[in-house]
């Protein structure tokens, strides 16, 4: 028994694959059966329907013909009138019994159906007895003893006959009213059958093909967004679904890795897009060092010690400044796995225009910073975040003539769990027409030789693993702002 046991709960919990056409065909028939069961319960509900009307009519004219043989008798009694209707109604009313016997048996019983045969009989035989003596004697009077020993039996057994008649009424009204319950009931059954057999479908449907077309739907659309998150189906019957869901998943996580590979390949673009404006702030503190490093060989004898310590110090500190444009940089083009922690939107802001302030100097194009004081920090993976505005700066770059204007603000959202970014330009404006696409995976309205850039869609995708939203406005020939809002708290475990 207990291994019974064991099976059973090992077989609800071992996942069973059948596939959508065996369910859905499973599920026809078991409601194919119970449409059958209705059908035959309405068919028996007919036919039993059918035998009490038979068994009514049956009835009706049995109580007919033994009213019919009463009325006789009492005109016989009264007026003396002899007729062979009293004996042919009498003898069609035994007729009737013993026809349907068993049909009077199972509503009257046995017992009282022979015992009204017999009385029946007797009837019959008492007043063949009675018109007998009559046709022999047509001066007997209705006193003689012989005549009124009939007459009451006759009336005796009349009663008793009358008295059956009333119970069969009795029971023929009663066995209406359960025809009618019984018919109704079953009616009631019949009609609800369809109701049941299209709720249960309607249901299995529901649950088998809808939730999963409408978990993939959910989920298709969360992975255009850039959010690749896989499906969970938890079905215990494995189905066409869920071989879907499986691959859909795979696709999810070649997607993800693919978008991974992107981000870096674009982020090396970047970086060669920034290494004009690199080498121009290098230049700068590298020319410093090397006058003042040959100046200090040339002229060492003529410097004092204080004018010596203080040419090392601007060779140290142009070599610092140096270094952290190198570092900054390597930084940002270095592969590395997501690393959420804590981010100041002040220095996430400054570390990201330090990248671009020279590529940027080089179109002549200005930078205004407007930041609000006090900034939460948000929880986040401050390079893909850094990554996304590069991006949009860059994009801004390309939309601005020279000297153009470049306008970055930061504060609170409406929303005041939100942090809101914005990355405005006074370059030409996107169309109606392309802005409504501008987040769509590959769209682009650059040059093939310009490169496609890191893609709104992935900077997208990238803000919303951020649980934040990124939106855009513009006007053609005034500008294009784009709006960054960030969740002031985002704990994920990975991007």
């Amino acid at each position: 028994m207990r291994k019974f046991i064991e099976k059973i709960k090992n077989f609800n919990n071992t996942p069973h694959i059948i596939s959508l056409l065996k369910q859905i065909t499973i599920v026809l028939l078991f409601l194919l059966t119970i449409a059958l069961i209705v059908l035959v319960k309405e068919k028996n509900s007919v036919d039993i329907l059918a035998r009490r009307v038979t068994f009514i009519d049956l009835t009706n004219e049995f109580i007919f013909r033994v009213h019919k043989s009463q009325q006789l008798e009492e005109d016989y009694f009264l007026y003396g009138k002899i007729s062979d209707d009293i004996t042919n109604n009498i003898i069609e009313s035994r007729e009737i019994i013993l026809d349907n016997y068993d049909r009077f048996k199972r509503h009257a019983g046995d017992t009282q159906t022979k015992l009204i045969i017999n009385n029946l009989s007797k009837y019959n035989d008492l007043f063949e007895k009675l018109f007998a003596l009559r046709n022999k004697n047509q001066n007997l009077s209705s006193n003689d003893p012989e005549v009124t020993a009939l007459t009451d039996e006759i009336r005796t057994t009349g009663r008793s006959i009358s008295s059956f008649a009333r119970t069969l009424m009795g029971v023929e009204r009663n066995s209406l009213h359960e025809n009618m319950d019984s018919f109704i009931n079953y009616n009631l059954f019949y009609l609800s059958g369809p109701f049941i057999t299209l709720f249960t479908l309607g249901f299995f449907l529901f649950q088998k093909v809808i939730l999963p077309i409408r978990k993939l739907l959910e989920h298709s659309i969360n992975v255009s967004k850039g959010t690749y998150t896989p499906i969970e189906l938890n079905q215990k019957i494995k189905d066409e679904f869920d071989t879907f869901a499986n691959a859909f998943n795979n696709m999810v996580a070649t997607l993800e890795s693919r978008q991974q590979q992107s981000i870096q390949t674009h982020k090396l673009r970047a970086i060669g897009t920034l290494t004009a404006g690199v080498a121009h702030e290098l230049n700068n503190p590298l020319n410093n060092i090397i006058i003042t490093a040959n100046t200090l060989t040339d002229e060492f004898n003529d410097f004092s010690r204080e004018e010596i310590k203080e040419m090392i110090t601007d060779i140290v500190n142009d070599s610092e400044r140096a270094r952290k444009i190198v570092r900054d940089l390597l930084d940002f083009s270095r592969e590395s796995s997501s690393n959420m922690k804590s981010i100041s939107i002040q220095q996430l802001i400054d570390e990201t225009l330090s990248l671009i302030k020279n590529e940027l100097s080089l179109k002549d194009i200005s930078i205004d910073l407007h930041i609000e004081r006090n900034l939460p920090s948000i929880y986040g993976d401050d390079q893909k975040l850094k990554q996304v505005l590069i991006n949009l700066a860059l994009n801004a770059k390309d939309a601005m003539s020279e000297k153009g204007h470049l306008l970055v603000t930061a504060g609170l959202s409406r929303k005041s769990n939100f942090v809101k970014i914005k990355v405005t330009d006074d370059g030409t404006g996107i169309p109606k027409h392309i802005l409504d696409h501008i987040f769509d995976p590959f769209f682009t309205t650059k040059n093939i030789s310009a490169g496609t850039g890191l893609g709104l869609s992935v900077c997208q995708g990238i803000i919303a693993n951020h649980n934040g939203t990124m939106s855009v406005s513009s006007l053609v020939g005034v500008g294009t702002t784009f709006t960054i809002r960030l969740p002031i708290i985002t704990v994920r475990s990975e991007i």
